[in-house]
């Protein structure tokens, strides 16, 4: 198969009447595009596997939910969770189990995952890609973390609990390494921005931003500083030539499998 694909250099799919629980196992360890007519539709090349079940209860959009997005990332920069049982990675990200159920649905529906058994009952996730080439693959599923952006007097929340540093100061921190950004844009929840005590100032005459996200930062973030994938996920739009020739390579997560430049991000 590796072969014909190489020789045409072009997608090819399989197609198939039937398929047995044998073959199917070893097309799908094998990364095959197959279909089988009227049950399934499996095209890892493009990031679409769907059974007969999906086709008929799972509703597909462009963009990944907040939580898939979240679960991703996290096993991007902060612990891989290919082979950990389902239960435990609930636990991990903070999503109750019926919100993590829903969220591996969707990711196997499109093609990120397969959900594999480890004796009866326990269930876990095997990804078809990873490190940079599964940040490649769904970077651009992803969306901006920020739901808006509150302006203040504050000249810094260097300290505070609660926010993390994002923006220009987290970006040259992850450059850089500097030891203390002034932490003039920050990123918290929506829940936490309400209990804040802040002085508010137009845009223009501030000192400081406040980020409000869609999901909590703190969930990947590390030493006080937003997580290198949500950071590139709220820069993306705006990120310079000169910011991306001077982001240096950072390891994220994996235990240094995937090494992302900002270059890679800015030209891609």
């Amino acid at each position: 198969f590796k072969k014909i694909c190489r020789f045409h250099n072009d997608i090819v799919i399989m197609w198939l009447s039937k398929v047995d629980f044998a073959l199917r196992k070893t097309l799908v360890a094998n990364q095959v595009n197959f279909v089988v007519v009227g049950t399934q539709l499996h095209i890892p090349s493009m990031f679409i596997s769907l059974r007969e079940k999906h086709l008929k209860d799972t509703e597909v959009s462009d963009n990944f939910s907040t939580p898939a997005q979240v679960v991703l990332i996290y096993h991007l920069v902060k612990q891989s969770l290919a082979g950990m049982a389902l239960s435990q990675v609930a636990k991990l990200v903070g999503y109750s189990p019926k919100t993590l159920s829903l969220v591996v649905k969707e990711l196997e529906a499109k093609g990120v995952v397969e959900i594999r058994r480890d004796g009866r009952t326990s269930k876990y996730m095997h990804f078809f890609l990873t490190g940079r080439k599964l940040w490649n693959a769904v970077k651009g599923k992803m969306v901006n973390p920020i739901v808006k952006t509150v302006y203040s007097k504050r000249y810094s929340f260097y300290g505070v609990q609660g926010v993390y540093c994002s923006g220009k100061d987290a970006y040259k921190e992850h450059a850089y390494g500097n030891d203390h950004p002034s932490c003039k844009v920050v990123a918290t929840t929506s829940e936490h921005y309400k209990t804040m005590d802040i002085s508010i100032a137009e845009e223009g005459q501030h000192s400081s931003e406040i980020q409000v996200w869609r999901y909590d930062p703190g969930i990947l973030a590390t030493n006080g500083l937003v997580d290198p994938c949500s950071l590139y996920l709220t820069m993306r739009d705006s990120v310079t030539p000169q910011q991306a020739r001077n982001f240096l390579a950072f390891s994220a997560g994996l235990r240094g499998e995937i090494k992302i430049r900002l270059i890679s991000w800015a030209t891609k």
